[in-house]
């Protein structure tokens, strides 16, 4: 199960590291993380036992998301109330994982970086190697909608639909306005995945 989340974290645009066994789950520095997947029967030590241990004595403020078998209510009211940000059944689908995922840590970011780029919260500005990086209004929506989707592929109907509202862009507004973007930043901010869409580059380059 667990190389099958991380096969698919990846190919999502996640970066993974996993344990399997509890007592080693224990010693986790959490602050090394964006958010965390946590079963509950783990070897050595239980998956609730070790979210008592982050959440009490290491005072953890990471986002976790519990991913288990044990679905029964009982199970989910002590997972959160443990300190379980959100809770999930094995018997899941995809893109609901991922949007949780995503929800997660955006609930927990303030200002934030992705690949080169440094999105500050407090001027709503985008900034490359400490360059403030002037947008259109356009463009900014756009990027944006990329930053708060990390690590998901975006097609383009859905990019009309959702930052182009209910208007009706011409055939090549999207690409043009990708393009532009393209053209401010030192490396290129979106990558085009032929004949599906596009994803933000979440790599980071010197």
């Amino acid at each position: 199960m667990a190389q099958s989340l991380e096969k698919g974290l990846q190919l999502h645009g996640f970066t993974t590291s996993v344990i399997g066994d509890g007592m080693l789950a224990r010693l986790a520095k959490l602050t090394d993380y964006d958010v965390v997947i946590l079963d509950w029967m783990l070897p050595g030590m239980s998956g609730i036992e070790i979210l008592r241990y982050w959440r009490g004595e290491k005072k953890f403020k990471t986002p976790v998301l519990m991913l288990t078998a044990k679905t029964e209510t009982e199970h989910k009211v002590a997972g959160l109330e443990q300190g379980a940000d959100d809770y999930l059944g094995k018997f899941f689908e995809w893109p609901e994982l991922i949007a949780r995922l995503n929800a997660l840590v955006r609930r927990t970011r303030t200002d934030y970086t992705v690949g080169n780029i440094f999105f500050d919260t407090s001027t709503q500005q985008f900034m490359e190697k400490k360059r403030s990086v002037h947008l259109s209004p356009r463009e900014f929506a756009l990027l944006k909608y990329f930053f708060d989707r990390p690590t998901k592929l975006v097609t383009r109907g859905h990019l009309i639909s959702s930052v182009y509202g209910d208007n009706d862009p011409d055939s090549n507004v999207i690409e043009r306005h990708i393009h532009s973007l393209r053209t401010k930043f030192d490396y290129d901010p979106i990558i085009t995945v032929r004949g599906v869409g596009y994803r933000l580059n979440i790599t980071k380059t010197v």
